[in-house]
């Protein structure tokens, strides 16, 4: 195939016009190319190609938050959690995890991401929870990394029981071991994880420094900080994704020079947890990615929030590098597969957008991921009609199950 009369976006930020050649899902090539005998050609009229987008941290089954009913409005943080996020993953059945699945693929792809690093809980229904993501996950279209959450909150059997299931999904999916955050696991769950990851050859997905009861906990547990506590673990490595980090020190961000953190912006100013220092990260080489726990699902957005919170927390213009929303390395290294830039070699997951010069999500017309158009013209390819109808039970029954809900 052949998507001619185009503009693309090449990983140095500089916007090339030519033509961009796809060969059994791959770039083979870009540029000024002659179209081939027989070849399937697309002409795109001038129109701008970015690579699909990457979330770095995303969480499916708040999908069908817009239903769940909190008992008490939230006040801080750890409220949110106690009213709202932990109940709600409570009440997930099978139908509703995949169908949180369905909804945020469909979602993240309308907006031209095209691959997402999911990290996944729901209390009662832990066993065979990443498979229904998977599932839904390539019903739609959308590529994943799949974690499920360990926490000690919910006592030892459930425990276990979600060191299982990570341990089931990458055996069959890859991914990542999921850990919630420093503050709900025990130090010997936290010796059993990092003997899992190692043992699979893999790293974690792990919320760091969210809130400030993070670094309290780790106190109490006789550690100088949740990030000194997970350091300990072996957790802050090259394979991992550390979301947050938020309630560091200067002597925390040197712990994290050897991993992947992930900035969420909009879900930390929404939450109220503070604005991370992110100047602080990037003059430490700190490899940063960007994420927006599913706070919507647009990272164009993400990318404007990112810029005007930095701006407001340095009191000045500050320039925020393209390369936090364009760096695909840590994905290709955790997937697998090469994704994220325009480039020979690399997986054909781009994004056609409208309207040149626009960079905004609202213009996404075309999204195509390994080389298979997943949207055309503002339209899913497949017919998800049937799915919509099922999400939307899903919600009714979600919001029927909060009634009865307690705060956790």
């Amino acid at each position: 195939m052949l998507l001619k009369n185009c503009r693309y976006r090449t990983q140095n930020g500089a916007i090339k016009r030519g033509n961009i050649r796809i060969e059994e899902g791959i770039i083979e090539s870009a540029g000024d190319l002659k179209a081939g005998r027989d070849e399937d050609i697309e002409d795109l009229n001038g129109k701008l190609v970015i690579p699909g987008l990457i979330c770095y941290h995303s969480h499916a089954y708040s999908a069908l938050a817009f239903a769940f009913h909190t008992k008490e409005r939230p006040s801080s943080f750890e409220s949110i959690l106690k009213n709202l996020w932990w109940p709600l993953d409570s009440t997930l059945d099978r139908e509703e995890v995949y169908c949180s699945g369905v909804l945020t693929a469909m979602e993240y792809l309308r907006h031209g991401v095209t691959t997402i690093f999911d990290h996944h809980a729901s209390k009662n229904f832990i066993t065979g929870s990443l498979e229904e993501l998977k599932k839904a996950f390539e019903h739609v279209g959308i590529r994943g990394s799949l974690s499920y959450e360990v926490t000690d909150r919910y006592g030892e059997e459930r425990t276990e029981e979600a060191l299982r299931e990570n341990e089931r999904s990458v055996k069959h999916y890859g991914g990542l071991v999921g850990l919630h955050a420093s503050f709900t696991l025990s130090d010997g769950t936290l010796a059993k994880c990092a003997e899992l990851a190692e043992k699979l050859d893999t790293g974690f997905h792990v919320h760091l420094a969210e809130g400030k009861i993070d670094n309290r906990d780790a106190v109490k547990r006789g550690y100088r900080s949740a990030a000194d506590r997970l350091s300990r673990f072996g957790i802050l490595n090259e394979k991992s994704i550390v979301a947050h980090c938020v309630n560091v020190s200067a002597e925390d961000i040197g712990l994290l020079k050897r991993t992947n953190v992930v900035t969420c912006p909009g879900s930390n100013a929404n939450n109220g947890v503070g604005i991370m220092n992110l100047k602080a990260m990037l003059q430490e080489r700190i490899n940063m990615v960007l994420g927006n726990d599913s706070f919507g699902y647009d990272m164009l957005e993400e990318a404007k929030r990112l810029s005007f919170l930095q701006n407001l927390r340095a009191k000045e213009q500050y320039m925020i590098p393209t390369d936090v929303l364009f760096n695909s390395d840590p994905a290709s290294k955790l997937i697998g597969r090469r994704i994220g830039r325009i480039k020979t070699g690399y997986s054909a997951d781009l994004v056609v957008l409208k309207d040149w010069p626009s960079m905004e999500s609202m213009d996404t017309e075309h999204v195509m991921v390994d080389g298979q158009w997943i949207i055309k013209n503002r339209e899913f390819v497949k017919d998800l009609t049937e799915d919509l109808r099922r999400i939307r039970k899903a919600a009714e029954r979600v919001g029927e199950k909060s009634s009865d809900t307690e705060v956790i």
